[in-house]
């Protein structure tokens, strides 16, 4: 008997929120349209060309990495910290 209570009253609930749903249903608004993607030769243009200063560190730090595989060898040190400690001292002086 409670089991036929229980599912008139489901039964009822879901009777009663399918007819007063649609009143609050939200209205749903398109996506606003994303601009046309770019072809990759217009991105190639538009890249930022790197400073002097900027290209005066990178041969700078690639100087140093070449030193940094002289040194090594002739040390025989490993590993990251070794690596930071050297190239600290490369890019200073």
């Amino acid at each position: 008997m409670i089991k036929r209570i229980a599912a008139a009253a489901i039964a009822a609930m879901f009777l009663t929120s399918a007819s007063v749903a649609p009143g609050f249903a939200q209205t749903t608004q398109a996506p606003a349209a994303k601009p046309a993607a770019k072809p990759a030769s217009e991105k190639k243009a538009e890249k930022k060309k790197a400073s002097e200063a900027q290209m005066a560190q990178r041969q700078k730090m690639k100087d140093c990495a070449a030193k940094w595989k002289d040194h090594k060898k002739a040390t025989g040190e490993k590993g990251r910290k070794a690596y930071n400690a050297f190239s600290k001292t490369c890019l200073a002086g």
